[in-house]
């Protein structure tokens, strides 16, 4: 389900009008309207899978909050979780072993995560069962977030459904700003980079590791912008309906290391690791290894290790049952506890190589290395296979070096001219394209250093009216000009 086609705009509009056609009480009815239309343009034979588990996670929500014994509850608790987990990865299975030839239904992924996340709460007591059938159903497959979240909480969205704001034109305003600014990273920057990047991923043989170095880097903004764009698109809409949607993304490559990138990526989906697997791991492995292991290894720490690599492998088998995935999580699962098994040596190191006027390059370079340590795990992620994947991983720093050295050759010799400098760069792409990626990415790295400073939106609305409009003009002009074919669907909408 593509969020930026014309079909989306279709079910949205008219959704939209009736949304706040409708009284407050009944625009729950508009939401539900939108998410069949969705259903019935991009996937229609999947919405009776969709109705069974919002009704399974319905029913059993309502047990758990007239059910008082602890051990009923658990059961009920156990019994849905086991239904939910076993649609979900019959699905999987299905699709793995008939490839091409059966597909998991539309945001099946990401609707049982937000499905088990309530009814956990729900059990825990954290937040009271929805009775509204019609409203429970509208937070469980809100339209917009149903191919790639976020992951709302129950806490967060149902009672936004209970008592719905009136129409706002800021709100409507806002919310376009957002999806446009969306839109323009998926379809300007994420899409212009895939030419890069699938032409490297799909022909491994064929390039050298300077090559698979850049495409590596050039990955990792492209998932960004891919994924973050959605997220700002989905956002965008909810903003429309004046409802406030989950945060996913805070500038995840400005994180200096592993584990912080991992609390600015996917915020919806990490924090709902770390609260329903990571912590509950935590605490029972602590308790079951406190007495039992050898003197000198801290059963904190060697829990922290088995949560966080159990939390990482399942991570990466929810995007899917292949090696590539699962290597990739347990590859920021291990970054993840080196870090913390090294924090000590590292500081110590740290305040003698970063002493005196060294201190100001401390963080930016945690920050590179942090963002290598990513790369090295998006290879995994992005390769076709393990076998491509190691091969690159051997390749990169003899190209990197080799590449280094050419430059370093050229400057010296005042030979830039003519040196092929540019080929690792254009990976068969035409100087154009790599213009245009350029000019973009660095629009983004602008506008996300400057919100990072303030909010963008309001500095930008707080302009006259004449200096706004011909913005926004130049602005949606620039990108359906720019735009590149061939990009594909969202990414994540896969999962």
């Amino acid at each position: 389900m593509s969020l930026g086609s014309v079909a989306f705009a279709l079910v949205l509009l008219p959704t939209l009008l009736l949304y706040y056609a409708l009284p407050a009480a009944r625009r729950w009815l508009s939401l539900l309207a939108g998410t069949i239309a969705c259903c019935l343009v991009f996937d229609l034979v999947h919405l009776p899978v969709l109705l069974l588990l919002t009704l399974g996670a319905y029913l059993a929500a309502v047990a758990l909050e007239h059910i008082d014994g602890r051990r009923s509850r658990r059961l009920v608790l156990l019994a849905i979780l086991v239904f939910l987990a076993a649609v979900l990865i019959g699905f999987r299975a299905a699709a793995f072993v008939r490839p091409g030839s059966f597909a998991v239904p539309l945001g099946l992924s990401f609707v049982t995560l937000r499905l088990a996340g309530y009814v956990v709460d729900v059990f825990r007591r954290a937040i009271p069962a929805e009775r509204h059938a019609g409203k429970f159903s509208a937070f469980a497959s809100f339209f917009p977030e149903l191919a790639s979240g976020p992951i709302e909480r129950g806490s967060g969205l149902l009672p936004q459904l209970g008592a719905p704001p009136g129409l706002q034109y800021e709100a409507i305003a806002s919310g376009s700003k957002l999806f446009a600014w969306g839109l323009f990273k998926k379809i300007v920057v994420a899409d212009r980079l895939a030419l890069f990047v699938n032409a490297v991923y799909g022909n491994v043989g064929g390039y050298d590791g300077a090559a698979y170095a850049v495409a590596t880097v050039l990955f990792a903004v492209q998932l960004y912008c891919d994924f973050s764009g959605y997220t700002d698109m989905a956002i965008g809409v909810g903003r429309m309906f004046g409802l406030r949607l989950a945060r996913n993304f805070d500038r995840p490559y400005e994180a200096k290391t592993i584990a912080e990138f991992w609390t600015r990526w996917h915020i919806s989906f990490s924090t709902w690791l770390r609260d329903y697997i990571f912590l509950p791991l935590v605490y029972r492995s602590d308790r079951l290894l406190d007495g039992r292991l050898p003197n000198g290894i801290d059963p904190t720490k060697a829990a922290y290790a088995l949560a966080s690599m159990t939390t990482m492998a399942l991570c990466g088998l929810w995007h899917g049952a292949s090696w590539n995935y699962l290597l990739w999580g347990q590859a920021l699962g291990a970054f993840m506890v080196g870090s913390v098994l090294t924090r000590k040596w590292r500081a110590r190191v740290g305040r003698r190589v970063w002493a005196g006027k060294l201190r100001a390059l401390r963080d930016p370079a945690r920050t590179a290395m942090t963002f290598c340590l990513v790369c090295v795990s998006w290879v995994f992620f992005r390769a076709n296979s393990v076998g491509d994947a190691l091969q690159m991983l051997v390749a990169i720093p003899a190209g990197v070096a080799s590449y280094a050295g050419l430059l370093a050759w050229a400057v010296a010799t005042g030979a830039v001219g003519s040196a092929d400098l540019t080929r690792p760069l254009l990976l068969g792409q035409t100087r154009f394209d790599l213009f245009v990626a350029l000019a973009a990415v660095s629009l983004l790295i602008l506008v996300e250093r400057l919100q990072a400073r303030g909010n963008v939106r309001l500095l930008v609305f707080s302009r006259p009216a004449w200096v706004r409009w011909p913005l926004y003009a130049a602005f949606v002009f620039v990108m359906l000009v720019l735009r590149a074919t061939g990009g594909g669907g969202f990414i994540y909408a896969g999962f």
